[in-house]
């Protein structure tokens, strides 16, 4: 019993560690509090979407570049023909 009562004691007193400690005024701070008002937020997004740089839900850093190939279409199909592990280029036909 005294050692159930000794550890519930020192586990009531440890939750203080975990409380948040107060700013310079003495105030608790809200989690998730923030310097910037809502309409400055709306500003922000609306000027994100204007200039290109809004990233969708979930996205985090840059967007891909799209790929830009140096070779037509032709020319790595006529590539993959001449390569020696293609069958078709040893004359294997399917049936």
């Amino acid at each position: 019993m005294k050692t159930t009562l000794i550890t519930f004691a020192f586990a009531l007193a440890a939750t203080g560690a975990f409380a948040e400690t107060p700013n310079a005024a003495g105030e608790q701070a809200l989690a998730g509090s923030s310097h910037v008002t809502r309409a400055e937020v709306r500003q922000q997004v609306i000027a994100a979407r204007a200039d290109g740089t809004l990233l969708r839900a979930g996205e985090q850093g840059q967007q891909p570049q799209a790929f830009v190939s140096s070779k037509t279409r032709a020319q790595v199909r006529a590539e993959v023909l001449q390569g020696p592990r293609h069958p078709y280029a040893s004359g294997y036909q399917p049936a």
